[in-house]
């Protein structure tokens, strides 16, 4: 086998071109490099908009199963001021179970992580504000459930004085504004999927749609039956 050494360059000009190629072949495969690179994460990137977007457009249509609940719970506090005023009166059967769906973040919660930082940056600002304003809906629905139990608590008293009536219009003043507030919530994060161009999904699965139509006929059902006299 011939073993062929690198020739010299003989002069300034043949030591620049060589330095030159050299020079092109390393700025050429960090190009290749880079561009590789780009795709990558512009493919991670679509991909993860992708599954941001279907879980906001899954919670966005929890969003609407909650606010169906808030419409036909309002008619109960009504009801139960109605019973209140007049115990004598009405036959009472309170459930105080408000079922809500709770809002998924586990596509934004592995974002966050990794991929989020890669999004421009007025991508990432839109996506950190929804899931700031699904997790504000959920603290709503939940620091109801004290009222709310307290509220079953004080309709299975057999007499209800001054101090406990007190009570009762606390509780259900709290609620009816805390459901107020998830409404106003609720728009502001409609008008900002409907600007990022996300639509509402359907129920997850067939078992799901069909649970949550028990659940809201349910919640819709009248909780007062007049007394005979």
């Amino acid at each position: 086998m011939d073993i062929h050494k690198p020739k010299a360059a003989h002069s300034i000009r043949e030591f620049l071109i060589e330095i030159g190629t050299i020079i092109c072949g390393i700025l050429i495969a960090l190009g290749l490099e880079q561009a590789v690179e780009w795709s990558r994460t512009q493919a991670e990137v679509r991909e993860a908009r992708k599954a941001l977007d279907a879980e906001i457009a899954s919670n966005l249509w929890a969003l609407d199963f909650n606010s169906g609940q808030i419409v036909c719970f309002n008619q109960r506090l009504d009801e139960l001021k109605r019973w209140r005023s007049s115990p004598s009166a009405w036959r009472l059967s309170w459930g105080s179970a408000n079922p809500y769906w709770t809002f998924n973040a586990s596509v934004w919660q592995v974002a966050s992580a990794g991929v989020l930082a890669k999004l421009p940056f007025e991508a990432r600002v839109d996506y950190a504000q929804m899931n700031g304003l699904f997790e504000t809906e959920g603290r709503l629905f939940e620091q109801t459930l004290p009222q709310l139990s307290d509220l079953d608590e004080l309709t299975r008293r057999s007499k209800v004085d001054e101090a406990l009536g007190a009570r009762f219009d606390r509780d259900m003043s709290m609620i009816a504004s805390d459901y107020r507030i998830y409404e106003l919530n609720a728009r502001l994060i409609r008008a900002k999927a409907k600007a990022l161009g996300i639509a509402r999904s359907n129920a997850p699965d067939e078992e799901s749609r069909a649970m949550a139509e028990r659940e809201h006929a349910a919640s819709c059902r009248s909780i007062l039956e007049q007394r005979a006299r």
